[in-house]
């Protein structure tokens, strides 16, 4: 007996039901679109609104090496010092991009 449109065969059903729950089960909604780029800006953006003024300044707890190289690579921080002491501080086009984007967070709030 053939599926109709849209119903699951009994094999596909059970492989489901398999990986419920486990975080492996992928199921594309209608519209949507994987953006594994979009955590690494939200990354960058948090820590360029963590930022205190222009001048050179530790970066906040937790932020990886990842994120500061990606943040300098796109040229919104200069970053100095080894491992431990590390610090950075915004460029100019830093400093922009976060006063665009406060003005922005600014205005949905109205």
């Amino acid at each position: 007996m053939a599926a109709k449109a849209g119903e699951l065969t009994e094999p596909a059903r059970a492989s489901r039901e398999q990986l419920r729950g486990t975080g492996l089960c992928v199921r594309r909604q209608i519209g949507r679109v994987r953006q594994p780029w979009r955590n690494a800006i939200i990354k960058i953006l948090v820590l360029l609104h963590a930022a205190v003024g222009i001048d050179w300044q530790s970066p906040p707890e937790g932020t990886s090496l990842k994120t500061l190289n990606e943040a300098e690579e796109k040229g919104f921080i200069e970053i100095r010092g080894e491992f431990q002491k590390r610090q950075f501080r915004l460029t100019k086009r830093g400093s922009d991009h976060v006063a665009l984007d406060r003005r922005r967070l600014a205005a949905r709030k109205l």
